[in-house]
Formats: structure tokens, sequence, C-alpha cells
């Protein structure tokens, strides 16, 4: 299609033509097999291929983040309720004279 024609206008009718389409220069194309070449990660991604890698690269880095995150909370949470429990059974086991510890 090389122009368009614009309908339901008070004016005059006019051709639209295609211009910027023709002169714009195609991609070059990747051999198959073949990783693109590495880009800056402040660039864009110049494929879609590279801005999957992208984002699966860094989903897996913000998870990692998360687990060691929660692995450090939950560690922490069982230590606090470890000795909360060693401090009862002191407190009980000794008819209640060493509560105050």
């Amino acid at each position: 299609m090389k122009g368009g024609t614009v309908f339901d206008c008070d004016g005059q009718v006019k051709r639209v033509p295609w211009s910027a389409q023709s002169e714009a220069q195609p991609a070059p194309v990747q051999e198959a097999g073949k990783p693109p070449p590495a880009a800056d990660a402040k660039q864009p991604p110049q494929t879609v291929e590279e801005m999957a890698r992208r984002a699966k690269d860094q989903t897996a880095e913000q998870i990692q983040s998360a687990d060691a995150k929660a692995k450090e909370k939950a560690k922490t949470l069982g230590e606090n309720i470890g000795d909360a429990t060693k401090k009862t059974w002191r407190c009980v086991t000794s008819l209640f004279t060493r509560c105050s510890e």
C-alpha cells in the first residue's frame, strides 16, 4: 500500500504518501545459531531475544536476593523462638525463680 485516503472530514480529500516506510532501513539479519554480540546493559535491547534474556537474568537475580533475605529472616525467627522457648522452660523448671532472665 503506497498511500491512504482520508475520509469523514469537512475539507478536501488528500492522499498521504507513506514515504517514511520506504526510507526505513531493514534490520541486520542475525545468523541462525549465533547469539547476538554482547550489548551494553544501559542500551535498549536490539532484539526480542535480547530483551527476554535480560528480563530472565534480572528476574533470576531478584529471586536469589529475595531467597537470601527470606532465609536470613527465617533463621533469625528460629533463633528468637528457640531462645524464648529455652527461657520459658528454664523459668518453669526452676519453679519460677529464674523467670526474669
